[in-house]
């Protein structure tokens, strides 16, 4: 992390286009090593863009900031900072132990996850915020009422021109139709929930990017 003694120093021996620069740059970063997600990506790019243009040699009692000759400017702004939307799965009816496993697997790939507790909760979650993805355990608690939130997230998806991907899973011991009931009714992908589902489940993903 970048101290605040030298984010916010005085610059007075540059020049006063430069010194603007080193702050916003310095400030920039400070933030983001903070862990907050706030700090856009387009305006790290400009600041370390502005840099690059006022300079590209000084001398600064600046510290470890700038050590005295050239301003190590080969920063990848995306390789420190996190996206300002970051890819989001919806998760209903998964109980436990399913849960966690979810949540793994999708978190290994970059993934938050937004968990609704009651079924009741649905159908605002779904139009508060853009998912990518919508798992759905089946067996909320009888694949009977899995599907009809499944007919009714496809209704939502509709009406509020939402373009998440639908994931539907269920234990091996459910009935033998329910996968082509499952996707004849929209669902992008079934899953059962058996040895290596979670893998299963991480490949389906990575191969929609």
């Amino acid at each position: 992390m970048i101290p605040d003694n030298v984010a916010k120093r005085s610059i007075e021996p540059i020049s006063e286009d430069v010194g603007q620069a080193l702050h916003e740059l310095a400030d920039t970063l400070a933030v983001t090593c903070q862990g907050k997600k706030t700090v856009s990506l387009k305006s790290l790019h400009q600041a370390i863009e502005r840099l690059k243009g006022v300079s590209e040699t000084m001398t600064s009692d600046c510290g470890s900031l700038v050590t005295g000759s050239v301003i190590p400017l080969n920063i990848a702004p995306n390789a420190f900072l996190t996206s300002e939307k970051q890819a989001t799965a919806l998760v209903i009816g998964a109980m436990g132990y399913i849960n966690v496993q979810i949540k793994s697997a999708l978190r290994r790939l970059g993934y938050d996850i937004v968990l609704a507790e009651n079924v009741e909760d649905v159908g605002q979650l779904i139009t508060n915020h853009d998912y990518q993805y919508v798992i759905l355990d089946l067996n909320i608690p009888t694949p009977h009422e899995g599907l009809r939130m499944l007919d009714d997230l496809k209704k939502s998806a509709i009406l509020h021109d939402l373009s998440f991907k639908i994931i539907a899973m269920s234990c091996g011991g459910s009935c033998a139709h329910l996968q082509q009931e499952a996707v004849g009714r929209g669902a992008d992908q079934f899953l059962w929930r058996e040895n290596d589902w979670q893998n299963r489940l991480s490949r389906f993903i990575e191969a929609a990017r």
